[in-house]
């Protein structure tokens, strides 16, 4: 496991941004009141002495100094968007250095996913879709998908009788691809991963309607071909986007694909670091994290599960516990 000490000398001269910023925002204390902020987000990232993290910190606090300095966004939008990932990195962090055991989060994982499990039965039961407490059987079948690894223990087996079933009954796609992905590398590395696109496949097309959807029977491809056309629109939009928390096309909801609002928010530098980080995270030693990591990312094509409170917050937890094995 990695000891961490954290790196504190961002904030000094944090210190002297903060009292030099002025004259670009609505007055000079609310705008030193989002510096504050700002400088605050950027040195959480900068803490860990990981250079992915921080690289992708510092980008992102840039992103939002310049939302806010040229009201390119509703400061609203930043202040909400600075809200949640600074929350989700408060998360990941104590997880990360945290000294609560790796099968004690597990162990707690498996708890949720089965009272969630049996929620989710039990609504099916009466007639209505498989989704708990989570608004959604996407955001369900995610949770359960990315779970069901937690199982993957001696003496905890067993408890995948009861997740499993109720992942079929959630009837997402994207969570069932994500459990066979995450399945195929936990047991053969980067061949049981190609060999997961098999099962994974025949759910969604003969399953699932995906010869439908393919033909234009879903929104999800028009919305992502829409999102397409604006971020190539320009050459800035495409290196780096259009800035996080910016929604796509208020009004018409969510792009359904992590990857896809990874590229509308920060473009081509934002999936650099994603992606350099998702690879590092591969790597780990420890097989049930990897294959959550697998699980997370294959979920995230088609949903949107880092930006749905319960399956962010798992995912972040299981990063910070997959970045424990990293040196």
């Amino acid at each position: 496991m990695q000891h961490i000490k954290l790196n504190d000398r961002f904030l000094p001269f944090g210190l002297a941004i903060i009292c030099l910023a002025g004259g670009w925002g609505a007055n000079i204390y609310a705008t030193q009141a989002m510096v504050m902020v700002i400088v605050a987000f950027c040195a959480m990232f900068l803490s860990l002495r990981d250079w992915i993290v921080g690289s992708y910190g510092v980008f992102v606090a840039v992103w939002y100094a310049v939302l806010y300095s040229t009201q390119l966004a509703e400061p609203a939008i930043v202040a909400e968007s600075i809200t949640l990932i600074g929350f989700g990195m408060v998360v990941y962090s104590i997880v990360r250095l945290g000294s609560t055991s790796v099968d004690g989060y597990l162990d707690m994982i498996i708890a949720v996913a089965l009272v969630l499990s049996i929620l989710g039965f039990f609504g099916h039961f009466h007639g209505k879709p498989a989704v708990a407490t989570l608004g959604n059987q996407n955001f369900l079948g995610a949770f359960l998908a990315i779970s069901a690894f937690a199982c993957f223990r001696r003496n905890r087996w067993y408890w995948l009788c009861l997740i499993l079933p109720v992942l079929w009954l959630c009837h997402s796609s994207a969570p069932i691809g994500a459990f066979c992905a995450g399945a195929g590398f936990y047991f053969w590395r980067w061949k049981g991963l190609a060999l997961a696109t098999i099962p994974g496949a025949a759910y969604f097309f003969l399953l699932d309607g995906g010869i439908g959807y393919v033909n234009g029977g879903s929104a999800r491809f028009d919305f992502w071909m829409n999102a397409w056309e604006y971020i190539t629109a320009s050459w800035w939009t495409v290196l780096v986007g259009f800035g996080p928390g910016i929604p796509w096309n208020p009004g018409k909801g969510m792009l359904h694909s992590e990857w896809v609002n990874l590229a509308w928010n920060l473009g081509f530098v934002g999936l650099v670091i994603a992606g350099l980080y998702f690879w590092r995270s591969l790597k780990s030693g420890n097989k049930i994290l990897t294959a959550i990591i697998v699980a997370v990312l294959v979920d995230g094509l088609g949903n949107h599960l880092m930006h749905t409170v319960p399956t962010a917050t798992l995912a972040v937890m299981a990063m910070g516990l997959n970045d424990r094995y990293i040196t």
